[in-house]
């Protein structure tokens, strides 16, 4: 593209003043994750062991060496997948990011108006592009159109849904 305007993900929940998960803080919605992750991850530590503990390992220091292994492995697995979601996920605010061309025009991102920006950005591109008679292509994509993330200053209290 020769132009470019707007974020790099339309998955702009975390941009907003409301938080994307429930709890409240990211801790409790990583910790709160146990029925996906920390309970099956559970399962299979606590088989590993009574595994090693029947078929491999008849020595009681060693089976208790193996299980202390293993839970280190687990607190490991917390660290990084914890680390990992808060700083490289769209759960990080700080992904929310508006660029034009290479340029951070805002960060970061104010959902309220950010249709109005991309629309009047549009509007001035298309008017730049008809003075100087160039043809030209425009692809207007907004962002999170099929869910209401925000509302506009001047939309509030008109209908029961603002």
């Amino acid at each position: 593209f020769e132009r470019y305007y707007g974020i790099k993900t339309t998955n702009t929940q975390s941009c907003g003043e409301k938080p994307i998960y429930h709890q409240s803080t990211l801790l409790e919605f990583y910790y709160g994750r146990k029925y996906e992750v920390w309970i099956p991850v559970t399962i299979v530590i606590f088989v590993s062991w009574i595994t090693y503990c029947v078929f491999i390992e008849k020595s009681f220091k060693k089976r208790i060496n193996f299980l202390i292994s293993l839970l280190l492995i687990l607190m490991l697995a917390f660290f990084i997948g914890y680390e990992y979601t808060k700083t490289f996920t769209l759960l990080n605010p700080k992904s929310c990011v508006l660029y034009e061309n290479h340029t951070i025009i805002e960060q970061p991102l104010k959902l309220e108006n950010l249709t109005r920006k991309f629309t009047d950005r549009a509007i001035d591109f298309i008017y730049h592009q008809y003075n100087i008679d160039n043809p030209f292509f425009l692809m207007l994509s907004y962002a999170k159109v099929h869910t209401a993330l925000f509302t506009m200053k001047e939309n509030r209290n008109i209908s029961k849904y603002s």
